[in-house]
């Protein structure tokens, strides 16, 4: 299946290219693409209350990113940058759509993507919080 539309997704979305330290996108920005990482590494980071950075999650090949935002319509709540130089695809809103319509496959590969992340998150929240304060340093 995911053969399907990634062969589809080439036609359809923008490819872009990212060297080693620079932006993807930054916290705030709106969010008008679904990112999909064919080449490279990429850690998506927040600040913390402190100021200080944190990394969040690292994006290996073959994963989506920016998934969330783009689906709730509003800006990301975190930074992305490359670490080793970044091929991507740029999925858009009309790009998004022509997939979900052409590839059946294609939704369920981004949700089980999606469902990975929120599995991430939710584990580095209870570390962070529900371990005693000596464990989590």
């Amino acid at each position: 299946m995911r053969q399907e539309w990634m062969l589809f997704l080439t036609k359809v979305a923008e490819v872009r290219t990212y060297r080693s330290g620079e932006v993807i996108f930054l916290e705030g920005d709106p969010a008008r693409y679904i990112y999909y990482l064919e080449e490279g590494l990429a850690l998506t980071c927040s600040d913390g209350p402190d100021g200080r950075e944190r990394g969040v999650m690292t994006v290996w090949p073959g994963e989506f990113f920016g998934t969330a935002a783009f689906l709730r319509g509003d800006g990301h709540r975190t930074t992305t940058m490359a670490l080793k130089r970044c091929r991507l695809l740029a999925i858009d809103a009309p790009a998004y759509e022509a997939c979900r319509e052409k590839c059946p496959g294609f939704l369920p590969d981004m949700m089980e993507e999606l469902s990975r992340e929120v599995a991430v998150l939710f584990e580095q929240l209870a570390d962070s919080s529900l371990l005693e304060s000596d464990v989590k340093v």
